[in-house]
């Protein structure tokens, strides 16, 4: 098995697995002996033969790649986390990745997904402001529009399921109707603002959480209550609070650890697909 070992990425890769035909046609295998984890993501290998699958207690489940909100996965981690999202058996899902991994449009897509089918009541959409460069000093305004241009990765992806933001005056009364309908269940909430809160039948979108402390995080994990997903965005190689590294903050804390909770799920996602642009500054820069 190949599995970093400074960093737990939710997956690795076995191989010689000479249980892979097994696997597609009962849907599950037992598991091997090794070292393995509670919804551990698995790339199993045997010669030219593959497979996707996920640590269930004893056995090893095969994964099918299947699109979340109208997204398919562009890769294997993209198909694993799609896999974790979704298992309505795992509570938190920790994704981290680099920029243009996926992280906030595959977490947006399933949000968008549970609201759309009625197993969700509200989206709530939560980040860390932590400022790259330079002050942009006193946004004018309600908390709306203080919150609205550190959110805007949110809205980026919400239009790429095809949610748009609509301008409320250039519709007509059906239409507005269901754009209200749609705004009162996307909430946005600074991270001060979950803290205290208890929050039932949601999906809770938290992003930049390599930013926030130990003692934060674990505020925010406390937050949800019946029927309620939380997924925990962050890329751990982008740390601008001061007093936090890689290993320190609070989003590498929950995914150390998580990967012995049978409710937890964890994915690294590698591969940037934005942009040829965005792969080249995340490697280079």
């Amino acid at each position: 098995m190949n599995q970093n070992q400074s960093r737990y990425t939710g997956f690795a890769v076995v191989e010689n697995f000479p249980f892979i035909n097994e696997l597609y046609a009962k849907g599950e295998v037992e598991l091997p002996e090794g070292v393995f984890y509670p919804n551990q993501c698995l790339v199993l290998k045997d010669g030219q033969q593959s497979a996707l699958g996920m640590v269930k207690k004893d056995k090893i489940v095969l994964i099918n790649p299947v699109p979340v909100g109208g997204i398919k996965g562009r890769n294997k981690e993209q198909h694993l986390a799609i896999s974790l999202l979704k298992d309505p058996t795992i509570d938190l899902v920790t994704m981290t990745g680099n920029a243009g991994s996926g992280k906030t449009l595959l977490a947006i897509a399933y949000a968008w997904e549970e609201l759309k089918a009625g197993r969700r009541n509200k989206i709530v959409l939560s980040k860390n402001f932590v400022p790259v460069g330079r002050e942009i000093g006193f946004l004018k305004g309600d908390l709306f529009d203080k919150v609205r241009p550190w959110l805007g990765n949110f809205y980026d992806n919400f239009e790429v399921i095809g949610v748009p933001e609509y301008e409320i005056d250039d519709l007509t009364l059906p239409e507005r109707r269901y754009a209200n309908r749609i705004a009162e269940k996307i909430e946005i909430s600074p991270i001060t603002f979950i803290q205290g809160r208890s929050i039932s039948n949601a999906v809770i979108v938290v992003d930049e959480v390599q930013n926030l402390s130990h003692e934060v995080v674990k505020q925010i994990l406390t937050r949800p209550a019946e029927n309620t997903k939380i997924i925990l965005l962050g890329d751990l190689d982008q740390i601008f609070e001061k007093g936090l590294d890689a290993s320190n903050n609070g989003l590498a804390s929950v995914v150390e650890a998580g990967k012995d909770c049978e409710f937890i799920g964890h994915i690294e996602l590698i591969k940037s697909e934005r942009s040829r642009l965005t792969s080249w500054a995340t490697q280079n820069l």
